[in-house]
């Protein structure tokens, strides 16, 4: 089903609350990803490699990667089915969409950044890593908060344009 006037496809639904679930699940996970990155620096590369990240470790990096690889996808079916236009009009709408691209960037961008960190072994990238997490939790707090408000003060059936 592609996009309508006032839905997103299944694709795109789906798509959604996959890499809502993802996210989450690292950022639940993301104190042993740090332990290690840790070790790496405090005890060298050698016995960091010796003692190995553990499973959440590397459930982490490919969880992140993974969400990468998602937001790419998600992102080829914004452009080729389109989305619903903005609830609203004028500033609500200018920040929909300003809201939108923070928060495809930043999930694009955060694993880039701890790629480079945990592959590389970047402290820098590393540090910048962990700022975009917590940037993106700010997004994602006033994206949900903005969608409970269409829902419960607007009523203007928002919420039923990212459900199945």
């Amino acid at each position: 089903m592609a996009a309508t006037q006032d839905r997103y496809s299944t694709a795109q639904i789906v798509l959604h609350w996959l890499i809502v679930a993802l996210f989450a699940f690292n950022y639940i996970v993301s104190d042993p990803i740090a332990e290690a990155f840790e070790a790496f620096w405090e005890e060298g590369a050698a016995a960091a490699r010796a003692a190995g990240p553990g499973l959440a470790a590397q459930a982490h990096v490919w969880v992140g990667i993974a969400v990468m690889v998602l937001m790419v996808v998600r992102l080829g079916l914004r452009s080729t089915r389109g989305a619903p236009p903005p609830a609203g009009t004028g500033w609500l709408a200018r920040a929909a969409h300003l809201g939108h691209l923070a928060l495809y960037g930043l999930l694009l961008v955060i694993p880039m950044a701890g790629m480079v960190a945990w592959f590389q072994g970047e402290e820098t990238a590393a540090e910048v890593h962990g700022v975009l997490v917590n940037l993106a939790l700010a997004v994602i707090a006033v994206h949900t908060a903005a969608a409970l408000y269409h829902h419960f003060v607007l009523k203007d059936g928002l919420l039923g344009r990212m459900r199945p």
